[in-house]
């Protein structure tokens, strides 16, 4: 394995399942400067949270489908792109309407990044790395839930709710 690939899997399977988990948890702290963007009710707002866990306990089983279907490495990438797409959509949505169905697909597409993410790193032939790797994912991925909220508290005070979301398009195009 040649040195710059092992630095893509060292990067994606920390840096894959960190935006996953910082995304999760950063969604709960804007939803009070939704509410004022947009004029719509919390209960309404909630939607934008809760669509994206439905997208992703939704695509799970189904991504690892798509994994054996087509290379994890290819679906990875399509998964991030999207990933980071829809939340670019979601900075510049003029409506609620539109950021609730692309945060829908933006919770399938983070599913589907993380099922290639494991699924690329445990059929590794060196089983040591393979290890260190799923390790990695789940230190990413504590790292993101735990760190999510201090760095959306910490845009917030500089900027708008909408560069959260902004700011997650160059980082899932970086995986």
């Amino acid at each position: 394995m040649t040195p710059r690939i092992r630095y893509a899997l060292i990067l994606a399977s920390a840096g894959t399942p960190f935006l996953v988990g910082v995304d999760l948890t950063f969604a709960g702290l804007v939803l009070h400067p939704i509410m004022d963007t947009f004029e719509a009710h919390l209960a309404v707002v909630q939607w934008v949270v809760t669509a994206y866990g439905i997208g992703c306990a939704a695509t799970y089983l189904l991504a690892g489908r798509l994994c054996e279907l087509v290379s994890p490495r290819r679906l990875i990438v399509w998964a991030a792109t999207i990933f980071g797409l829809c939340a670019f959509g979601v900075a510049l949505a003029p409506a609620l309407w539109v950021t609730i169905p692309l945060r829908l697909f933006q919770g399938a597409a983070a599913a589907s990044s993380i099922v290639s993410c494991l699924a690329l790193v445990t059929t590794l032939e060196d089983t040591k790395l393979s290890t260190r790797l799923v390790a990695l994912m789940t230190i990413g991925a504590g790292l993101g839930l735990a760190l999510g909220p201090i760095v959306a508290a910490l845009v917030l005070e500089v900027a708008s709710w909408r560069w959260l979301f902004g700011l997650t398009l160059p980082a899932a195009l970086v995986l």
